[in-house]
């Protein structure tokens, strides 16, 4: 598989879509695409109101920072809460958000369920954790605290807080072999995302 470092501080800040907030974006695929298949950022919420629909997607939120976040649905309520409570939900259904204390900072994935299958986990890093390939798989880590490292075999990747991590196939690879594992050593907790190509 091959790695990429995505340091907090690369990440592209831009409005939202809807214009009523901000969000800081860890990566799209494809890259630079409006039909992205799959986008990671975070969404910094100062205010109570409406997110932008994203008809014909999914998403799923966990909340990083703050005190809570409800959202309101037509057909009910959810409330995100301390430490890093999740929600998944279609994209094209209205939802308005309701700070319970203070703003939140929020992972927000949005993705399309006809290009990719998509899970959101929500682990601790106590050691070493590895990373199998698999074709037309991605993994995009995001470290929400502590500092991990993956090493690599002339040098090595070293994650801060904050930063975030994505192992992709190798261009025109075939069967995957235990070979090609990467091993990721650290201490904290990150949100874990698994995301494979639909042929």
């Amino acid at each position: 598989m091959q790695a990429r470092l995505l340091p907090a501080e690369s990440f592209r800040r831009m409005r939202w879509l809807n214009g009523a907030g901000w969000t800081r974006e860890i990566h799209r695929q494809p890259a630079q695409s409006e039909a992205f298949h799959w986008r990671a950022s975070i969404a910094e919420i100062d205010a109570d109101g409406p997110f932008s629909p994203f008809p014909g997607c999914q998403r799923q939120q966990a909340l990083l920072r703050g005190n809570g976040l409800r959202l309101r649905f037509d057909s009910g309520e959810v409330v995100l809460e301390p430490p890093h409570g999740q929600h998944a939900y279609p994209g094209d259904v209205a939802v308005n958000a309701t700070l319970i204390d203070g703003p939140v900072h929020a992972f927000n994935l949005i993705w399309r369920p006809r290009a990719v299958d998509v899970r959101v986990l929500h682990r601790p890093l106590v050691g070493a954790t590895l990373f199998f390939p698999e074709p037309g798989v991605r993994w995009l880590v995001y470290l929400i605290q502590g500092q991990a490292r993956l090493r690599q075999s002339d040098d090595q990747l070293v994650l801060a807080a904050g930063d975030a991590l994505l192992l992709e196939p190798h261009d025109g690879a075939g069967i995957a072999s235990h070979s090609g594992r990467r091993l990721l050593d650290g201490g904290g907790e990150a949100l874990v995302c698994r995301i494979a190509s639909i042929e």
